[in-house]
């Protein structure tokens, strides 16, 4: 008996007339809640506590080729700008990087050149800061700023240490804190009303800096996670903090210990 072949699978003639972008830019989960309780389930949690936690609206976009931090640009304009501004292109930004010397062929092995590039596309105040004082870090994320990062990425581009051999780019779009009954109560006036599955949600309108000294007085390397977003993966991710603090400063010179600061504009 002859050997049966299968047909081939039809050719959709619809998948060459997808623009480039499409490839790259993914709207934000769709279900946020269902990914956020996801997220922290992986984090052992007492019982006397509480998640306490802070995200914003954000868009990943996924690299081609080494343009890591370029991409982290890009996912850092519409929080930046607000939704009303276009999103700064890849594009854009590997060829004026490339105008001004900054990289060959989209890598960023400078967190000073990275912080001008961000400037002079975006024009919005930013600086080079350190993970050295948690509380200013997470005082930044609640008010709506963007911090991008470098970091050894692992095979699951989560936070490791490999002395800057991996190193890759990063952006926070939100916290996650964990709590004791105690030390809650004087978080749960900023929160919304409606616990959500086993999480509080910080509201931003009812964020006075009293209210964020309440919220990071508790704050240890220990007990906070960063939402983040980064180029090789469409999900949102929630990485200790200390895994962040350890991978950063391990990096190699240019990177080492550095953090790019990207102010919100409020209109």
């Amino acid at each position: 008996m002859s050997e049966v072949i299968p047909a081939p699978p039809i050719f959709n003639a619809d998948l060459l007339k997808r623009p480039l972008l499409q490839k790259r830019v993914v709207r934000n989960d769709n279900k946020v809640d269902n990914r956020i309780s996801y997220l922290l389930s992986f984090i052992r949690k007492p019982q006397d506590s509480h998640f306490v936690v802070c995200l914003h609206d954000s868009e990943s976009v996924v690299q081609e080729g080494p343009t890591c931090g370029l991409v982290a640009i890009s996912m850092a304009s519409k929080l930046i700008k607000g939704v009303i501004v276009q999103q700064a292109s890849p594009d854009e930004l590997l060829r004026k990087a490339k105008q001004l010397n900054y990289s060959r062929n989209g890598e960023m092995f400078s967190a000073e050149n990275l912080l001008k590039l961000s400037l002079e596309q975006l024009q919005c105040p930013g600086k080079l800061l350190t993970f050295d004082n948690i509380q200013k870090v997470v005082s930044l994320i609640l008010k709506e700023n963007v911090l991008l990062f470098p970091y050894d990425a692992d095979k699951d581009h989560s936070p490791c240490q490999l002395k800057g051999h991996k190193a890759h780019w990063a952006l926070s779009v939100g916290c996650a804190m964990l709590v004791s009954d105690q030390e809650v109560k004087s978080i749960l006036p900023v929160c919304n009303s409606k616990e959500l599955e086993g999480y509080h949600t910080v509201d931003n309108t009812k964020l006075t800096p009293e209210a964020i000294g309440n919220i990071t007085e508790f704050l240890t390397l220990k007990n906070t996670w960063l939402f983040c977003r980064q180029g090789k993966s469409r999900h949102l991710c929630l990485w200790s903090l200390n895994d962040i603090v350890e991978s950063n400063g391990g990096l190699q010179s240019g990177l080492c210990g550095k953090v790019v600061l990207l102010e919100k504009e409020f209109k």
